[in-house]
């Protein structure tokens, strides 16, 4: 998670206009969206374990209703994938080895994401 005595903000930002609207992953289960602005992104590939991942739910925990999150990773988050699933998340993950890209979102099958315990 972000500790307060880091100081630094996390490298998240909002999608600029003029992308492409759909950035739902190709044949990708989860829902798309219409505004590129519903999507947030994190560039986790260049930071040292356990940043990747305290970094990822710390944005998570910042996303509005209806936002999802775009992860760039540099491997496949194995860890991560589990915490997902029990805090109410589905994800699809696509990429080689060196450069991982996880589109991550609320599981409207699941109870609200945001009102379960992390652990």
């Amino acid at each position: 998670m972000h500790r307060a005595e880091d100081d630094k903000p996390l490298e998240m930002y909002e999608k600029q206009a003029g992308a492409t609207p759909d950035d739902s992953l190709p044949g990708s289960p989860l829902a798309p969206y219409p505004s590129p602005l519903n999507t947030r992104y994190l560039d986790v590939s260049t930071l040292p374990p356990p940043e990747p991942l305290e970094q990822t739910l710390d944005a998570l925990g910042r996303l509005k209703t209806g936002e999802r999150l775009i992860v760039h990773h540099r491997r496949q988050p194995y860890p991560l994938y589990d915490l997902l699933k029990r805090l109410g998340y589905r994800w699809e993950a696509s990429g080689t080895e060196g450069g991982w890209r996880i589109l991550i979102e609320a599981d409207p099958a699941a109870a609200d994401p945001l009102a379960r315990p992390l652990l």
